[in-house]
């Protein structure tokens, strides 16, 4: 019989938070992704991608409930758990560093987000290609942050950055 030790138990529980998250219940969700992430750390190998992922969807989840530097947190925690695993040259690697950008743009934290970005897109490019659908993904990420970083600059009254960026996302997304 399966146990709470048991992967299939474990992704269960992923399975059932990501549901209460997709209905806004948060509290509900985080318990589960809470007691998710416990199990998956008592397994006699906690260092797996599946803990990476734990983390990373804890990490959504807390930027939707406001809680922004515990989401950042745990979004670097998954990247180092991938790096540890992989190495930095690893392509499961460069998408722990998408989906650290990812959560730092939700964050508000645009510049972040950009060079954890193009830091990925720089991997990818080079290690798997770009015609990669990862790569897909994180350049149009990397456009999209770029652009929240423009109207950062301008709502905050920073025209000649603003424009900067703007021209920057413009020569990218037209290269």
């Amino acid at each position: 019989s399966l146990g709470e030790r048991d992967l299939i138990y474990i992704d269960s529980l992923m399975n059932i938070a990501a549901l209460y998250k997709r209905e806004g219940k948060y509290s509900k969700a985080a318990d589960i992704y809470y007691e998710a992430l416990k199990l998956r750390k008592s397994l006699d190998n906690p260092e797996n991608i599946g803990l990476s992922v734990n983390l990373y969807e804890l990490a959504d989840l807390m930027v939707k409930m406001g809680k922004k530097n515990e989401a950042l947190s745990l979004a670097q925690k998954a990247v180092d758990i991938r790096r540890i695993i992989y190495g930095k040259y690893h392509p499961r690697y460069f998408r722990g560093i998408y989906y650290l950008g990812l959560i730092q743009s939700r964050c508000g934290r645009y510049e972040e987000a950009v060079e954890s970005l193009a830091e990925a897109m720089g991997l990818q490019a080079e290690y798997i290609g770009e015609d990669s659908s990862d790569f897909t993904d994180t350049k149009k990420a990397f456009a999209e942050s770029s652009f929240s970083l423009s109207r950062y600059y301008f709502d905050m009254g920073n025209t000649q950055k603003a424009m900067e960026c703007y021209k920057n996302v413009y020569d990218f997304a037209f290269k």
